[in-house]
């Protein structure tokens, strides 16, 4: 999942900024969480906090704390997180480049969508951050899925049910074998836990005895449709758990195929 910081003291600002990002994440089938920040001084108080996240838009021109002020900070504990100012003056070039800025948009310029949406263009390709999809055949016709968002599989019957993370959890269903799937998805870092299912172990938040954590995604009530890019309303996202059991004879096998995972991270 990509976390994303946005700083500025302009709430209208914040609020344009989130929703063209949310947008463009959204069509590229990107989990993301995005978090808005009012001040420069409000994201470096998170202290160790601010390794979390792997973008950041500032603004330049803050009250008190500003941008670049902000960035140096920042580059004193973390290096790898990418910095993208935003601005309305072009007066502060050379000193954004300092800090190993990425990009550096003009606010008023009338093709700031495409801007920002060519700046994570860039940022994708520099973190070889890479969604993979997967048609399947389901009931009703085909469909495409980003399998980032396939949290997990269920099988019953000879009928498996889907679980997409989407706007809400949504459900899919076609006739196939788990057997089969999971063979097919093993390499995209699915783990059988059950009989009945096939799960995401990038969502996997912990394994305990005799349990699966899933931490499901969805958007919150009132998200704009990625259709809409005048908009200005705030995406928000909503995060809750799911519980999956893990039969005994197979729960040490899980575990282990968990923790190997995670060390590859």
């Amino acid at each position: 999942m990509l976390n994303i910081a946005i700083c500025d003291d302009e709430p209208q600002f914040l609020a344009l900024l989130q929703n063209i990002l949310s947008i463009y994440l959204e069509e590229k089938g990107v989990l993301y969480q995005i978090r808005p920040f009012a001040s420069g001084k409000e994201f470096i108080d998170l202290g160790i906090g601010m390794l979390n996240y792997q973008i950041i838009f500032l603004d330049i021109h803050m009250e008190g704390f500003d941008g670049l002020q902000t960035a140096q900070k920042i580059r004193e504990t973390n290096s790898e997180i990418y910095i993208a100012f935003t601005t309305a003056f072009v007066t502060y070039l050379l000193e954004g480049y300092q800090v190993d800025a990425i990009r550096y948009i003009l606010k008023d310029r009338e093709n700031f969508t495409e801007l920002v949406w060519e700046c994570m263009d860039a940022i994708q390709a520099k973190m070889h951050y890479v969604v993979k999809k997967k048609t399947f055949s389901f009931k009703g016709g085909t469909k495409t899925v980003p399998l980032n968002r396939l949290l997990y599989i269920e099988s019953h019957l000879h009928q498996l049910t889907f679980y997409i993370m989407e706007d809400s959890l949504n459900v899919y269903t076609q006739k196939d074998t788990l057997n089969h799937l999971e063979q097919e998805l093993a390499k995209e870092g699915f783990l059988r836990l059950h009989q009945s299912y096939l799960a995401n172990m990038r969502h996997i938040v912990s394994i305990t005895r005799y349990k699966a954590v899933l931490n499901s995604y969805t958007k919150t009530e009132g998200a704009q449709s990625t259709k809409d890019r005048t908009s200005q309303d705030n995406p928000k996202a909503s995060f809750h758990r799911i519980e999956l059991d893990i039969p005994k004879a197979r729960y040490k096998t899980v575990e282990q195929a968990f923790i190997a995972y995670k060390g590859e991270l």
